[in-house]
């Protein structure tokens, strides 16, 4: 390959690599048979790490991996090795250094493969999709730097005469092959060494002796010869030889290729991994060259957000880029050729970001597509090229229309059922968004009353403390149920308020999303039955009646404290005791038989004549009458009556 290849190859792996940097994408290989792992800094990046903070190792990348990812992720894997597929795409979540994680879209691809069809190397990317609508209009670093494409080789020389008789031989000589002048006496000797195959040998010999024949007689100097030379510990190295002539002296000059060869075949595999790696990617990109904006790639995602034409998409012209790509602002009105953003980027060195085009398919559906362009430029700061990144946007854009829809649908429903909705900044508790139920609730007519201010300033005081309580318990287990607070209106009237809050996570922080409803009239409601029920007990106690309740195993749930008069026992006594464990004996087996007979048709009686025994062992006849209770389902719960003293 002559020197002006070489610069070629250069200048396209500094576009790639100005690609890849561009695309901000998170690089990895994988040798499966040796289980050593490369990962990009992109890779470590993305998550936070700085690259040589972590070990590229397979335990790495599980040592990430979320819990729940873990077991399903492995399982895929398995699968795809197991099953001889080449390519897989999958997403899990990885753990970043801040303690999150990140959703990523993982996209593998074989490199090699066995001769049983399973992958024996793999490369990859890793994209960071955990907000799809922010697309970074700079690719990171797929690496850092590339190492060093071609070394400096050391020239080896040696000296002979006419009759190429070695006379001379430098050291380096000796150290780029491992012969010395005891091995070489003339170049007779170096044929068989350096040549060993006979046939190759002819073949060199016979080019040789052409080239110097012709290069001597005409300038002193013979052409540049490559040849595989083979050492003196068997290994080979690609070697170019010229020979100068000075009087009687030869001086053949020996220049190692060898390290730029190998450099060379590094920086093939390297433009086969950029490739690979843009190809791989989800998001359209194109490249083009400047000053012209003649696209020279287009990677088959943004291949196939055009769609099939009869058009040629590349190794256009500028002017061609609208009509053929089909591009459109979001008005509907077509592009001009410099108003493109990858034109803009070579043509005005500017830096595009999240610009929304339209491209129509050749089935006429519009796509719509998030363009990130930037210029790429030399040492020099010269733009020799642009790059333009787009995903499709399209499925996105519908779900979030469908989205806003479905909340608008929400609060409709919520402002129906005469419930508040409030949205809080969990951080400083001040509100962000409300409906006009919520508003009146504070006792204010306008939301433009209470946004930005903190929900304390409607708090009442004694409630405060309690209510900063419960916003730290929500932020800690995700929710608050059935909270119960009063809100204080300007004019000072005060509002019981129940509060059902939940906690939002979003990438700028923390949103307590709450439902308040109005509870004063179910708070006058409980307050007149608590009367109701007061008034009931005094009543209970001041009778001069046993009242007592029992459930359907006959033992007493409630008994009246008429209970120490009658028969001595506190009340606490009797409780979950049976109505026959106060009888005696006798008594006990003729009562409960009698009972049974109502209580087995559920109907109730009266005037029921009973013998019990006082606590002090005495016995006190009862007149006793109940009702039946019954549940919501109409089964008997128990009894509820009275025992009167005879």
């Amino acid at each position: 390959m002559n020197p002006d290849e070489i610069d070629k190859l250069k200048q396209e792996n500094i576009l790639l690599k100005n690609a890849l940097k561009f695309t901000r994408l998170g690089v990895w290989k994988y040798d499966i048979i040796t289980n050593q792992n490369f990962y990009s800094p992109e890779w470590f990046t993305m998550l936070g790490y700085d690259p040589d903070e972590l070990s590229h190792t397979t335990q790495t990348w599980l040592n990430l991996l979320h819990p729940d990812d873990i077991e399903p992720t492995k399982n895929f894997l398995h699968y795809f090795l197991e099953n001889k597929h080449t390519e897989y795409k999958i997403e899990f979540r990885l753990k970043t250094k801040k303690g999150d994680y990140k959703w990523i879209l993982s996209q593998g691809k074989a490199l090699e493969i066995d001769k049983n069809g399973h992958p024996t190397k793999m490369v990859g990317i890793h994209i960071d999709i955990t907000e799809r609508k922010q697309f970074e209009q700079e690719i990171k670093d797929s690496e850092n730097e590339f190492k060093t494409l071609i070394n400096n080789s050391p020239i080896a020389q040696l000296i002979v005469d006419n009759q190429m008789k070695i006379i001379q031989m430098n050291e380096k000589f000796t150290k780029l092959f491992g012969y010395r002048q005891d091995d070489l006496k003339g170049v007779e000797d170096w044929w068989p060494r350096a040549y060993p195959d006979p046939k190759y040998r002819e073949k060199v010999q016979k080019e040789w002796e052409e080239k110097a024949t012709e290069g001597l007689c005409k300038s002193c100097q013979t052409d540049p010869m490559e040849v595989v030379v083979t050492c003196k510990d068997g290994t080979q190295k690609n070697i170019v030889i010229t020979m100068s002539s000075i009087g009687e002296k030869n001086t053949v000059v020996f220049q190692d290729l060898t390290a730029y060869r190998n450099s060379q075949d590094e920086l093939e595999k390297t433009q086969n991994l950029l490739y690979a790696a843009l190809e791989n990617t989800p998001a359209g990109i194109l490249i083009a060259d400047a000053p012209d904006v003649k696209i020279q790639f287009a990677n088959s995602t943004a291949l196939g957000i055009r769609g099939e034409s009869n058009v040629s998409l590349t190794k256009i012209p500028a002017e061609l880029h609208p009509s053929h790509w089909q591009t459109f602002h979001v008005d509907k009105t077509p592009y001009l050729p410099e108003d493109l953003p990858l034109s803009r980027a070579i043509l005005k060195g500017e830096v595009v970001q999240n610009e929304e085009v339209i491209i129509c398919h050749p089935n006429g559906k519009e796509k719509t597509v998030l363009a990130n362009a930037a210029p790429v430029k030399n040492k020099e700061g010269e733009v020799i090229a642009g790059v333009v990144i787009f995903p499709e946007i399209t499925q996105l854009k519908e779900t979030m229309n469908a989205l806003k829809v479905s909340e608008e649908k929400y609060v409709n429903l919520i402002d129906t059922t005469n419930t508040g909705f409030v949205m809080v900044d969990g951080k400083y508790g001040k509100v962000i968004e409300a409906n006009q139920v919520y508003v009146e609730l504070t006792g204010h007519k306008t939301f433009d009353e209470i946004f930005d201010r903190s929900i304390v300033d409607w708090t009442a005081e004694y409630d405060q403390e309690r209510n900063a309580k419960e916003v730290q318990k929500c932020v800690e287990t995700g929710y608050v149920r059935n909270l119960e607070i009063d809100y204080v209106h300007p004019d000072g009237t005060i509002l019981p308020i129940e509060i059902n809050a939940s906690v939002i996570q979003t990438p700028d922080g923390l949103l307590i999303q709450t439902l308040c409803r109005d509870i004063s009239s179910r708070k006058k409601a409980e307050k007149k039955l608590k009367e109701s029920i007061d008034r009931f007990k005094a009543l209970v106690e001041t009778t001069s009646d046993l009242i007592w309740e029992i459930d359907k195993d006959q033992k007493f749930i409630y008994v009246s404290p008429r209970i120490k008069d009658l028969l001595g026992y506190d009340p606490q006594e009797v409780i979950g005791k049976k109505r026959y464990d106060l009888m005696p004996l006798s008594e006990a087996v003729k009562i409960e038989k009698e009972f049974q007979n109502y209580a087995g048709k559920s109907l109730p009686f009266s005037s029921m004549i009973n013998i019990n025994l006082h606590k002090n062992g005495y016995e006190v006849t009862i007149e006793s009458s109940g009702v039946p209770i019954f549940d919501e389902d109409g089964n008997l719960h128990g009894y509820r009556g009275i025992d009167r003293d005879i």
